[in-house]
């Protein structure tokens, strides 16, 4: 059963609420351990290593994503600001994948703000997640693209991460 998704873009906002058929531990751990992050992270045509991960209020996290297509190499990073297993979890992202972009595409420089909110649905979870200071309309459609497609993976995945 493929789970529920809606996706709700507005005005320098992004959320996007999920449900994945895995128990909500599993989903938080899939966000905060880093073999689990590398093996959903970024869209379906990037791979990611996770450089650093420190999972404290304060802690930073580094990845690295490559283009399967190109090659081309984009850095993820930001600071962990909330963390409330396994419920939430919130992060300033200063670095965001802007590899890959074409000419007329205007990479994301400012720190945005991401939050996750998981709710336990039985032996599901569902997510939401905002991700606010976003710099245009544009930015907005391509974040929802490659965030939709790390939670196809990331759903694909779900109680099978390990």
């Amino acid at each position: 059963m493929k789970p529920d998704t809606s996706t709700l873009v507005a005005p320098r906002k992004l959320v996007i609420e999920r449900r994945f058929n895995a128990h909500i531990e599993r989903i938080f751990d899939a966000w905060t351990q880093a073999h689990l992050v590398e093996q959903w992270w970024g869209p379906e045509v990037m791979r990611t290593v996770v450089m650093s991960l420190d999972l404290r209020v304060g802690g930073k996290f580094f990845y690295e994503m490559t283009s399967l297509e190109t090659g081309a190499v984009s850095k993820t990073a930001g600071t962990f600001t909330r963390i409330e297993r396994p419920t939430r979890l919130t992060f300033d992202m200063t670095e965001h994948c802007n590899c890959d972009l074409g000419p007329d595409d205007e990479p994301q420089l400012d720190p945005t703000v991401v939050d996750v909110q998981f709710t336990a649905a039985g032996a599901s979870t569902l997510m939401v997640m905002t991700q606010t200071g976003l710099s245009s309309d544009a930015i907005v459609t391509r974040m929802n693209g490659g965030w939709s497609s790390s939670f196809g993976r990331l759903s694909d995945r779900g109680a099978a991460l390990h």
